[in-house]
This record gives C-alpha cells, sequence and structure tokens, in this order.
C-alpha cells in the first residue's frame, strides 16, 4: 500500500526512476511530507534529479497538505513568528518597566 501510493506520486512527477533509489534509502509515500532539503541531497546525488524531485515535492506538499516549504526554514519560523507578535502587539502593547513617553520629555 505504502509503495503504492510512493509509485503513483513518483508518476504525477515523472520520475520513476527514482522509485527504488528513494525505497534504498529508506523514503516512504508518509515520509515525503517531512523532507527536507538535506535529505533530499542525501537521498539524490545526481543534481539535475535532485533539483527536479525537490521542486515538484514542495510544490506538491503545497497544493496537497498545504505546507509552505519556506516554513521548514528556522529563519521563516522566525520571521512568522514575529509578524504573529507584531500584529498582537499592535491591538495590546506590552510596555516596558522601563519604557518613557516621548511626548512627555517635551512637555516640559
Amino acid at each position: 500500500m505504502e509503495d503504492d501510493k510512493l509509485e503513483n506520486v513518483l508518476k504525477e512527477f515523472e520520475m520513476m526512476e527514482l522509485f527504488e533509489l528513494l525505497k534504498e534509502k529508506g523514503i516512504t509515500y508518509k515520509s515525503l511530507i517531512y523532507l527536507s532539503k538535506d535529505d533530499i541531497k542525501d537521498a539524490i546525488v545526481n543534481i539535475g534529479l535532485r533539483a527536479e524531485f525537490r521542486e515538484k515535492l514542495f510544490k506538491w506538499r503545497k497544493l496537497e497538505f498545504n505546507i509552505d516549504d519556506e516554513t521548514i526554514s528556522m529563519t521563516s519560523k522566525v520571521h512568522s513568528w514575529l509578524k504573529r507578535s507584531s500584529s498582537t502587539s499592535e491591538s495590546s502593547p506590552i510596555q516596558s518597566p522601563h519604557s518613557t513617553n516621548i511626548a512627555s520629555i517635551f512637555k516640559n
């Protein structure tokens, strides 16, 4: 069953030549969702095949599971967190006990 699903995805990608290689590396249909760029690099030595597989895999994950592969990187996770934090802070700003109201400095 798992092999059939992996085979179907590779057929969709038009990359059936990778089926045995991916199986040999322990990659299953279930694990496709978790593969990082480094995992793919370790599994597929041929740069051309690797680049094509990576792009098709990431596009497939976006369409099938709404996984944006940018969120896999730490930078993007921090960026997303900052975006969420700034939208929350607009409605309820966090004040430091040491913060000074700039307007009060210029009143005197």
